[in-house]
């Protein structure tokens, strides 16, 4: 398997709230070796090649720099340091890590103080020349109230049973992953570093036969700590199990499965994490998000990464304008893009209007997502769009991003009500778009007459490899212009959150409600042909029209609370 993550990304801090990072002296190496420790100074040295105004080198076998520090007995801590090229840092007899980079990574390793009221910190050689900088010590939550942690990618050798890993994930116990062998590893991504604490198994034919399994945990997908060992279920049930592991920081979960004491197959139905989550976006929308009437959108929301496409042609163009940049600071326009009363980023659009080109039926007031933050205004320009990290290594490397999340908060106001019935009552509110096909279309639609709307979303395959259209409901059991009304659907006015996150081929899209509520559907798309080079992806967000039949002073409207958008590797800062 592999898996890229961005050098430039940082490492979570988990650090509890209100809680003091452990005091380290001359931590960024500015009086040079002030308050550190040297063994064997022929191999160390203060260096200028910094990231922000000193560090250190070591160049030869034997080379060691180490501070002693305080700490609380029996308490977790993250040490985290940059390195450029070879080294090691660590706590002096408890745990290391090491790191091998061609640019400044920041690695960390955490560890329990034990009965230890001070420890010692350390850089070392690391097999060649390496250069130090920024160390930290930062003590990380005990996790008290474990949650759900959000597991938004699996996979597995590709050897498996014809079920896939994605099946583990899936939220659905009728189905399940399942590959035969002694050894056989099932990978998940978290997204985020989480301080992880506990996982849930459901094992097929668990009431019959015990599975057994070891439980591993990395925060960059290179080094694994294990954290439950030896574990098998109880042969009691096929529901789910809980197995207390050693708490770790981690993004990723390795699940090594030994089959089970009948065979050696191992057949998952179900894992769910829980921990502290290290995700940085809150899950349920707010009732209020401080926003300022009397400011334009731009001034409330930080669209850097967005342009703004509005149903009207000031250039004579014949097409759609696209408010790029600079223009849009400070930007609204009567009617279709403007502030409502309450702060929110109104997004408005009429049956009739100017489209965005020759290839679209429908009219639209959308965000389009541009990474290169208007230095670039070539829509295709790889500066401004991201790609799967299921696309080969050396693509990824091409894009502004890998892999996504985009989280929003609106409020659906109004919808068509005149036209075709076929069309009536449609809008998309958010997307990723590929090169020519949409990965996912996320609608909202409420017929004429009915009280709550219901959200579906589209996955289109990419059209070289064919014709094909996947839905899914979230509310409801239709989304015909028939559907009855869907009791446990979304009313007009009522606010709501969705996410939609990619990691690899697997995409997950989940809407959130003010009661705490939520539904997640998941779509595999190794057979949906994103996964090669030359697809690049970007985000849009607002209300695409999708009727094209009404009056003409029939409208779409929406208004946005929140528009987040997150990237491996995206310097968005």
């Amino acid at each position: 398997m592999n898996i890229k993550l961005a050098v430039s990304a940082a490492v979570l801090s988990l650090a509890s709230v209100g809680a003091q990072a452990v005091s380290i002296k001359n931590s960024s190496f500015i009086d040079g070796w002030d308050s550190w420790n040297t063994v064997d100074p022929a191999s160390t040295s203060e260096d200028s090649a910094d990231r922000d105004g000193n560090s250190v080198k070591i160049k030869g076998v034997g080379g060691y720099f180490s501070q002693t520090v305080t700490v609380e007995k029996d308490s977790n801590y993250l040490l985290s340091a940059y390195i450029e090229g070879a080294g090691i840092i660590g706590i002096d007899g408890v745990v290391n890590t090491s790191a091998n980079t061609t640019s400044w990574e920041e690695v960390s390793v955490n560890f329990n103080s034990g009965n230890k009221t001070s420890v010692t910190i350390y850089g070392a050689y690391g097999g060649d020349e390496g250069r130090f900088d920024a160390f930290k010590l930062e003590p990380l939550v005990s996790c008290p109230s474990p949650v759900e942690l959000g597991i938004y990618g699996a996979e597995d050798d590709g050897e498996n049973n014809g079920e896939g890993p994605i099946n583990a994930i899936d939220g659905d116990d009728t189905s399940l992953w399942s590959s035969t062998g002694v050894g056989k590893v099932l990978t998940l991504d978290l997204t985020y570093q989480n301080l992880l604490t506990e996982l849930s198994l459901a094992w097929s034919n668990g009431d019959t036969r015990e599975a057994y399994f070891d439980v591993e945990t990395s925060e960059t997908g290179e080094q694994w700590v294990t954290v439950l060992s030896g574990a098998q279920s109880s042969g009691e049930t096929s529901n789910l199990e809980s197995y207390g592991l050693d708490q770790s920081t981690a993004r990723f979960v390795r699940i090594i499965a030994h089959g089970n004491s009948a065979n050696d197959t191992n057949e998952l139905l179900e894992v769910n994490a829980y921990g502290c989550s290290g995700d940085p976006l809150p899950k349920t929308p707010q009732e209020d998000y401080n926003l300022d009437p009397s400011k334009a959108p731009s001034e409330n929301f930080d669209l850097k990464d967005w342009y703004v496409s509005v149903p009207l042609d000031d250039n004579g163009d014949s097409k759609a304008d696209s408010i790029k940049g600079d223009s849009l600071d400070g930007y609204e326009l009567e009617d279709y893009f403007y502030t409502a009363a309450d702060g929110g980023m109104v997004f408005k659009v009429y049956n009739d209007g100017f489209k965005t080109s020759t290839s679209t039926s429908y009219t639209r007031t959308e965000l389009r997502e541009v990474l290169s933050r208007g230095e670039n205004n070539t829509n295709s320009d790889m500066s401004n769009n991201w790609v799967f990290s299921s696309t080969p290594e050396d693509y990824q490397e091409s894009a502004a991003g890998v892999n996504g999340v985009l989280r929003a908060t609106l409020a659906v106001n109004h919808v068509t009500e005149t036209g075709l019935a076929s069309q009536y009552g449609r809008v998309i509110i958010g997307q990723i778009h590929a090169v020519d096909d949409e990965p996912i279309r996320l609608y909202y639609r409420k017929n004429p007459g009915n009280t709550n709307g219901t959200i579906y979303l589209a996955h289109e395959f990419d059209r070289a490899v064919g014709d094909i259209e996947i839905y899914d409901i979230f509310y409801g059991t239709s989304r015909s212009s028939g559907m009855k009304d869907p009791a446990d659907g979304i009313p007009l006015g009522e606010k709501f959150s969705y996410e939609i996150r990619v990691s690899g081929n697997t995409l997950t899209a989940t809407i959130f409600r003010l009661d705490g509520s939520s539904v997640s559907k998941t779509i595999d798309m190794t057979a949906s042909g994103y996964n090669v080079e030359g697809q690049y992806m970007y985000f849009k967000a607002g209300v695409y029209n999708q009727n094209n039949t009404g009056d003409v002073d029939d409208y779409v409207q929406a208004t946005f609370y929140e528009v987040t958008n997150k990237h491996e590797g995206y310097a968005d800062e």
